[in-house]
């Protein structure tokens, strides 16, 4: 499988990496605003709906249906395209070109909506 690499700074203003499906990424969210948050797995699930965080506080994995929640684009494949991590949110884009926010502090998902 393909997997784009990714460069990682420990600063607040962060670093961008992109996965496809099935692959995991280790990652460390650090925020001025507070403590670090140690992710251990950041994916994309195999389907390309959903994305799955694992986090070293947490015994479960968590499962963020994506399209479910924030709808099938109307332009595009159904399916996410790439993850971009900034600062401790992760930027979802699917579709075409819509968009939605993962908060990893507290695993919430935010639709943006499409351009």
């Amino acid at each position: 499988m393909l997997v784009r690499s990714f460069y990682m700074r420990r600063t607040v203003g962060f670093m961008a990496m992109m996965a496809l499906a099935g692959t995991t990424l280790p990652a460390i969210v650090s925020h001025a605003d507070g403590p670090e948050i140690a992710v251990l797995v950041l994916r994309i699930s195999n389907d390309r709906r959903s994305v799955e965080v694992k986090r070293t506080t947490d015994s479960d994995v968590h499962h963020f249906d994506v399209l479910a929640k924030c709808g099938v684009p109307a332009v595009g494949e159904p399916m996410i395209r790439d993850l971009n991590l900034s600062g401790s949110v992760v930027h979802v884009t699917y579709g075409k070109h819509c968009f939605a926010d993962l908060a990893l502090r507290e695993l919430t998902l935010r639709c943006v909506g499409c351009d």
